[in-house]
């Protein structure tokens, strides 16, 4: 069974390319396991006073909640898997909680970014002022944000450069990866890739996400 974990930047299409993989008959794909209100294990026959939803034993002891989540998720899932992975966003808390963990197992990292930084910079003030990160029906009418360029610079700067300092790590740690971005996302011929890449056989995938808002961006 392989490892892998998908490094995204926020509001790049993490939440969709986890679905997907995780609607794949032999792999199972969890989402932010080290968020900090809750741990984002798709484990629908676990229940949550299992020890692997207590963040405070997975704050304190990251390898050992990753070694767990490997075995659990084998167990739980009562099928043969042939890849597991997870997401980590890249964020501060994130990163500083569990990529170094991360690391010792070894994963097929996919680097996920997203080339419009404008979309991107709608998209988050869009979510966090509507509070709708994910969701399965889309909005019929769309949410309007206040453009600040100075905010928006400050913004794209800080996230590129975290971004970059992360795929050093990345890179310096000889880990196989794989870049794509938010915009490859709708394109058949990479999502086969993406499958290729670990080591899936190709099948039709689907997940039960609306896209949120525009395309665009002047609304």
């Amino acid at each position: 069974m392989d490892f892998f974990t998908i490094l995204s930047a926020p509001r790049a299409g993490s939440n969709l390319l986890c679905g997907l993989l995780d609607s794949h008959p032999i792999a199972r794909c969890h989402n932010e396991i080290f968020h900090h209100e809750s741990v984002g294990l798709v484990l629908p026959k676990c229940k949550k006073i299992n020890q692997l939803f207590d963040k405070d034993w997975r704050d304190h002891s990251p390898s050992l909640f990753i070694e767990e989540m490997l075995k659990k998720t084998q167990y739980f899932s009562r099928r043969t898997l042939r890849a597991v992975g997870c997401k980590i966003l890249l964020n501060e808390d994130q990163i500083n909680k569990g990529l170094a963990a991360i690391f010792e197992f070894n994963p097929r990292i996919i680097f996920l970014t997203r080339r419009n930084k404008l979309a991107w910079y709608s998209s988050q003030q869009i979510a966090a002022c509507t509070g709708i990160w994910m969701t399965a029906k889309q909005s019929e009418q769309q949410q309007c944000i206040f453009f600040d360029e100075a905010t928006f610079m400050q913004m794209v700067n800080q996230q590129e450069a975290l971004e970059e300092a992360v795929f050093a790590k990345v890179k310096a740690q000889g880990l196989t990866y794989l870049k794509i971005t938010y915009e490859d996302l709708a394109d058949p011929t990479r999502i086969s890739n993406i499958l290729n890449f670990l080591g899936l056989p190709n099948t039709q995938l689907f997940v039960d996400i609306a896209k949120q808002n525009t395309s665009q961006i002047l609304d």
